[in-house]
């Protein structure tokens, strides 16, 4: 039996790496919402924060849970000195008998749903109180050969007709360093709807499940 002094040890752990995923969130949301020097926030950066990195983690966390193994981010994070001692301490007296391996897969998932609201409440702060103008920038990609790979990650709420891409937004919200005529286009607002989607598609319902998964599973 797990005691109630490592118990409010372990609950305390579990709301510090909450709290910092939701930081981190802010600050990974941060640092690609804001853009470059004249606030265009390119588009293939939102997706690679909102998308691509979020199914890569959630299948490297798949993989852990069947493998039955590994501590996962969260092991990592806590090994950093910086923890109070009597907590980590704690942490090392969950044994196998009561599923440290569990906990700390637990946790990891925490971590991952606090990233997730963090950066999804930041994107909606942003939203509220300020013009985000999203465009994409690309030296080898024409908008012909953005257009499926957009409208393939769409595919989960086609439903929601004005979330989803066209070639017509695509070719519009083109931006070029050198020139700035897009940056008056209504067109550069219109991503929202699609960022908004996609990070719920891709990152925080998914891991919502799999937190509720790992809750079980502890």
């Amino acid at each position: 039996m797990i005691q109630d002094t490592d118990q409010s040890a372990l609950k305390q752990l579990s709301l510090g790496l909450g709290l910092l995923g939701l930081c981190l969130g802010f600050l990974a949301a941060y640092g690609v919402l804001t853009g470059d020097v004249e606030g265009r926030v390119n588009l293939l950066f939102l997706l690679l924060l909102f998308a691509f990195l979020p199914v890569a983690g959630l299948l490297l966390s798949i993989l852990l849970l069947l493998k039955g193994g590994g501590k996962g981010l969260a092991g990592w994070i806590l090994q950093i000195p910086l923890w109070p001692r009597h907590l980590i301490l704690a942490l090392s007296r969950l044994g196998p008998v009561q599923g440290r391996e569990l906990w700390l897969f637990y946790q990891t998932q925490v971590l991952a749903v606090s990233f997730s609201m963090g950066c999804l409440l930041l994107y909606l702060l942003l939203l509220l109180g300020s013009d985000i103008t999203f465009v994409w920038r690309s030296t080898l990609l024409e908008p012909d050969d953005l257009l499926p790979v957009l409208a393939a990650i769409g595919i989960p709420w086609r439903f929601w007709p004005e979330a989803q891409a066209s070639l017509a937004l695509v070719e519009q919200t083109r931006d070029f360093r050198l020139d700035a005529a897009g940056l008056s286009s209504p067109a550069v607002g219109l991503w929202w709807k699609y960022i908004l989607a996609t990070q719920l598609t891709y990152n925080l319902l998914p891991r919502g499940l799999m937190l509720l998964v790992a809750r079980y599973q502890y």
